[in-house]
Formats: C-alpha cells, sequence, structure tokens
C-alpha cells in the first residue's frame, strides 16, 4: 500500500501560513500536520504557476478603446465597490464618457486582440493628476499585484508624456498599492 495522497486543502493551508503568517516551511507543515518536503514542492509548484501568469498578463497589449460596450460585462462585475456598478447605465452612456479628452480608456488585449482586462482613468489638468477610476483584469490574468504593476507602469507613461505630477488610486486594498511604491496621502475620499 502507498503513502496516501496529501489533500490539496492541506497543502494549501500550510503555504498560506508560509506566505501570510511568514512561518518557515518546517513550521507550516508542522502546523498543518504534513511533510515540509511535500509542503516545499507545493510551494515550488505554485511559485512557478506565478512567474508563468506573470509573464501571462506582460503578453496583454493596451490599445485605445472608445466605447464602453467594447469590454465584457463580467471584468466590471469582478470589481468590488461600495455601492456597486450601474453597469447598464456605462452602456448607455459610455461612448460619450469615453469620448471626453479626459478620459483615459484602454483595453487590455491578448494575441488575438480578445479584450482580458481594461484601464479607465481620467485627467485632472487643474491638479495635474491622473485619477484612476477603475481596474480590472481576467482572472486568468491575476497573480499577486502584477497586473496593477504592469498598469501603473502604463499609466507612469502617460504621466510623463503628459507632464503631469501624480497618479491617485482610490482602493479598499490600500496595502496592495503600497507594497507598489503607492503612498497614502492625508485625503480622505468622502461620500454623501
Amino acid at each position: 500500500m502507498g503513502r496516501p495522497k496529501l489533500s490539496e486543502e492541506l497543502l494549501q493551508s500550510a503555504v498560506n501560513l508560509v506566505q501570510e503568517k511568514e512561518y518557515s516551511i518546517r513550521k507550516a507543515a508542522k502546523t498543518v500536520g504534513i511533510s515540509a518536503t511535500a509542503t516545499r514542492t507545493y510551494l515550488k509548484r505554485i511559485q512557478s504557476n506565478a512567474k508563468s501568469k506573470q509573464a501571462k498578463v506582460r503578453e496583454l497589449r493596451f490599445i485605445p478603446t472608445f466605447d464602453f460596450q467594447l469590454i465584457p460585462r463580467y471584468l466590471f462585475e469582478q470589481i468590488k465597490t461600495e455601492g456597486g456598478w450601474n453597469i447598464d447605465r456605462l452602456y448607455n452612456y459610455g461612448q460619450e464618457v469615453a469620448k471626453n479628452p479626459c478620459t483615459i480608456l484602454f483595453s487590455m488585449v491578448d494575441s488575438d486582440f480578445h479584450i482580458k482586462g481594461f484601464v479607465w482613468a481620467a485627467l485632472n489638468p487643474l491638479r495635474e493628476t491622473i485619477g484612476v477610476l477603475a481596474v480590472s483584469v481576467d482572472k486568468e490574468y491575476q497573480d499577486r499585484g502584477e497586473p496593477l504593476r504592469y498598469v501603473g507602469e502604463f499609466l507612469n507613461q502617460i504621466k510623463e508624456a503628459t507632464g503631469f505630477k501624480l497618479i491617485e488610486w482610490v482602493t479598499s486594498k490600500p496595502h496592495a498599492f503600497e507594497r507598489l511604491g503607492a503612498k497614502r496621502t492625508k485625503q480622505v475620499v468622502m461620500t454623501s
């Protein structure tokens, strides 16, 4: 009789302890009750997959988009916002919004020109800032901040070309942006 097969759930629990709580592989494996060797092997497999995803998102190209209706609905639906989105209204009026010269709307397309993500931002010439309104990337391309890093690099090119000073991100996940070098400001977004 061979060794029992380790469950994916136990392996993932051990890896989570290593990645999130900064446990050593040995301590994480012992906490979950599996071998350190199995944990190390599983972690290497995950890291290998992450590297291929990281490279994958950079295969997407940014192309200007002039109508929100071209962007697949699911990309809007996967964005978590307070109050949610009125996607139908955006689809109805989006072409007018996209025509605004201060609107930045780019789709992220694969080699077959399938839209796999988008970035929507607005130029503020008075404050000399680029305000990011939405970023969404297909789950197939998501990996530990790499899509945000890629979009950030793209927006930095626009910032340099326009001579603007800052890129402003409104987010419910500030730590993700801080890891990318963004800083919290003293300004607070207020809603009513």
